[in-house]
């Protein structure tokens, strides 16, 4: 096979492949009042943060002492696929529990 041809079939396989990579799914949850803080206290702010494909909806759903729900879209992502909310914990917010978000239809990440 020459140079030329070789070249062609690996661009046209790597521009086949961008799809692929920017579907990738991510959820990241930050202290923002304590940046870099991995654990949290009440009254500590925090950003949740979504990346995943563009104009898709956002949901979770959480596990709390043995109840779970799954809540409505809460959102959709943006046209690069990022979506985000903030809040504050109160005391209400700890204990045992989790969640499980996704990003039309397809798991994101639970924690």
């Amino acid at each position: 096979m020459d140079r030329k041809r070789e070249l062609r079939i690996l661009l046209i396989w790597a521009v086949a492949a961008i799809p692929l990579v920017a579907q990738s799914l991510a959820v990241q949850l930050t202290n923002a009042s304590r940046p870099g803080s991995t654990d949290f206290k009440v009254g500590d702010r925090f950003e949740i943060v979504i990346i995943g494909t563009a104009n898709q909806p956002v949901s979770v759903r959480t596990t709390r002492n043995g109840r779970t729900d799954w809540g409505p879209v809460i959102g959709w992502t943006d046209m690069s696929g990022r979506w985000s909310t903030t809040g504050q914990y109160e005391k209400g917010d700890f204990g045992d529990w989790g969640e499980a978000w996704t990003v039309g239809g397809r798991l994101v990440s639970c924690f």
